[in-house]
């Protein structure tokens, strides 16, 4: 590949290199730096990680509790991905059925009364393991879904009993509760809530008890 003279090239540069293997197929792009313009890491500061200057990582596989990099650096995977891996990596029983199922059907929305014989299944074995006052599952995509899901059914739920006016939603301060919109408004983490000003004005996030109750003893 040609170099261009004028672009500076970034620091540790071989670190990001395009995941194409050399014996793919010639309809794929050639091998090329990846370049942080391409891949934006979520919660990471844009420019110094263009710079080199935040810590990186790029991982290549797992297996049960350990991950392992592009340099073949091995860790033990104690933060569970992103608190999601409850039953460690490489699973054949999972990666079987995930199989099997792409397979058959790889997807289909649920809108406007759809459904697939996998969501309904899986919804009966949430509900047969959940408490018994639960009936239903409402699948979402991610913990700031969930919570921006269960925002608008409790507005919804008021809406029809009568009571518009009642918005308000107090959160725990340091508390995270995802990263959308009005799920950023909850969560009390300086972060989250200071790098942006289209905060929800509804939220209301009172001390934590510990943390008051610390800041008063001798």
């Amino acid at each position: 590949m040609q170099q261009v003279s004028n672009v500076k090239k970034q620091p540790d540069d071989t670190f990001f290199k395009h995941p194409h293997r050399e014996d793919n197929d010639a309809h794929q792009r050639p091998a090329r730096p990846f370049r942080p313009r391409e891949f934006l890491p979520p919660s990471t500061h844009l420019a110094q990680h263009a710079r080199g200057e935040s810590p990186s990582r790029i991982v290549k596989t797992a297996k049960g509790v350990f991950i392992e990099d592009r340099d073949g650096k091995k860790l033990l995977d104690a933060f569970g991905g992103l608190y999601c891996v409850n039953v460690g990596y490489g699973q054949e029983s999972i990666i079987e059925a995930i199989a099997d199922q792409a397979k058959e059907l790889a997807y289909y929305h649920a809108y406007a009364g759809h459904g697939t014989e996998a969501a309904i299944n899986l919804a009966k074995m949430v509900i047969d393991r959940a408490p018994e006052h639960m009936s239903k599952v409402y699948f979402g995509l991610s913990g700031s879904d969930a919570n921006e899901t269960n925002i608008k059914l409790v507005w919804y739920y008021n809406n029809i009993l009568g009571r518009p006016e009642k918005k308000k939603i107090i959160s725990r301060w340091r508390g995270y509760h995802g990263s959308g919109l009005m799920t950023g408004s909850l969560t009390g983490l300086p972060a989250s809530r200071e790098s942006l000003t289209c905060r929800w004005k509804g939220c209301s996030t009172p001390p934590h008890p510990f943390i008051s109750a610390a800041r008063t003893l001798p």
